[in-house]
């Protein structure tokens, strides 16, 4: 991990239980995190769905794996966040980072521009254990959205996700 000069606020693109209203967006709040904008993905990518949802970059997976669930794949809708140094090492915390989801750079499309904000992605794509969300007509991937949550078992158990 790069070494975190403590003046330098950072961008953080959030698109599950991070973002306003969420259940994990006190770790941002309590750390001074500003809520900049909306946001959403110029890339697209699979956004996996359940308690903790799992952003996941196409070259994490086999071509086999990316061919046979293209029809998933969209631009993710989030939420971008200003942070300072202690904020960033407090998120890498609470998303094990960097064992269970590293961050890396992502572009993001918001009403004032393109902005290039951290995000997080899982390590290991969990085809397996979590359901995909599958994108709206516009081709949007929103974790949370009553469209993506019908087919999220987690929420039809009445889990709080």
């Amino acid at each position: 991990m790069e070494n975190i000069m403590r003046e330098l606020p950072y961008q953080v693109f959030v698109y599950g239980s991070l973002k306003r209203d969420e259940y994990n967006n006190d770790c941002i709040t309590q750390h001074g995190g500003v809520f900049l904008s909306t946001a959403k993905t110029i890339g697209t990518y699979l956004l996996f769905g359940g308690v903790f949802p799992k952003l996941a970059s196409y070259h994490d997976m086999s071509k086999a794996q990316a061919r046979q669930h293209k029809s998933y794949k969209g631009h993710v809708a989030g939420e971008l966040w200003r942070v300072s140094a202690e904020g960033l090492a407090a998120l890498d915390r609470l998303e094990g980072c960097p064992q269970h989801y590293r961050r890396e750079t992502i572009e993001v499309s918001t009403s004032s521009g393109i902005r290039q904000p951290w995000a997080y992605f899982i390590v290991r794509v969990p085809f397996d254990s979590s359901p995909l969300l599958e994108p709206d007509r516009s081709g949007v991937l929103e974790w949370g959205s009553p469209r993506a949550e019908t087919k999220n078992p987690f929420r039809a158990r009445g889990a709080r996700t």
